[in-house]
């Protein structure tokens, strides 16, 4: 059998699974109340899986409909109900990280879907009333030593629960740092581009100002002596001499 002990004490894999529960809790849509696929976030922060907002706007009464979204027009963030406009919809490519990370580290059944407390979901296998200390990477899953003896889990790659979400962690946490970094990148390169563009309108306004300012110079030098007013004087008694 492929099954390896717990090695810690008693309390560490309700631990364990209590803070995978709690990654899972901000990668879930809170819409479909799944992991996140394809997270995009509103103007006001909010996150959820494009579908799932597309469906939501596309509901009697949310105020548009598909073929409107390619309107500018404010509708309401399904969570918070602060105007957002569906064009400004943006990638969040860190919770499709994480939810991918733990699609990974699946929890046990019925963690996902009746999120309910840490110690609720703790508190053993539904068939064998055993607690889960044990994590089955071949079904993704928490299980019980009970359940690791059984027939169908016996050729399986099995590890201890807070040592499989420890890895998942640790994964995420390596993960996210290329992500953070990648996202620097781009606030750098986003605020360079706009330092570059302001100088290429700085450049442009005053071409134009010079397009329209030189040509009025030029007509004021070659106006003839006698429309300057501070000429005109010096100017008549000249032209009855001739």
């Amino acid at each position: 059998m492929a099954a390896v002990g717990p090695r810690t004490g008693p309390g560490a894999g309700a631990e364990a699974l209590a803070l995978a529960v709690e990654l899972q809790g901000e990668a879930t849509c809170s819409i479909c109340l799944e992991l996140f696929r394809e997270p995009v976030s509103v103007e006001c922060g909010h996150s959820f899986c494009r579908a799932c907002i597309a469906r939501c706007w596309e509901r009697p009464g949310a105020g548009a409909t598909a073929a409107s979204h390619k309107l500018p027009c404010p509708l309401p963030c399904p969570q918070c109900r602060e105007p957002a406009r569906p064009g400004q919809l943006r990638p969040n490519r860190q919770l499709a990280a994480v939810a991918t990370l733990l699609r990974r580290f699946s929890l046990p059944a019925g963690a996902q879907g009746e999120r309910g407390p840490p110690e609720a979901v703790a508190a053993g296998c539904a068939q064998h009333r055993e607690p889960l200390k044990l994590y089955c990477q071949d079904d993704g899953r928490a299980i019980c030593v009970v359940c690791d003896r059984a027939r169908e889990h016996r050729a399986h790659a099995v590890l201890p629960l807070d040592e499989a979400v420890q890895e998942a962690k640790e994964l995420l946490e390596s993960r996210l740092k290329v992500l953070k970094k990648d996202l620097e990148d781009y606030e750098a390169f986003r605020s360079t581009e706009e330092k570059e563009s302001k100088e290429l309108l700085r450049a442009s306004l005053v071409a134009q100002w010079l397009r329209v300012r030189l040509p009025m110079q030029r007509n004021r030098v070659r106006a003839p002596v006698w429309e300057d007013p501070t000429c005109r004087g010096a100017a008549g008694p000249v032209g009855h001499g001739r």
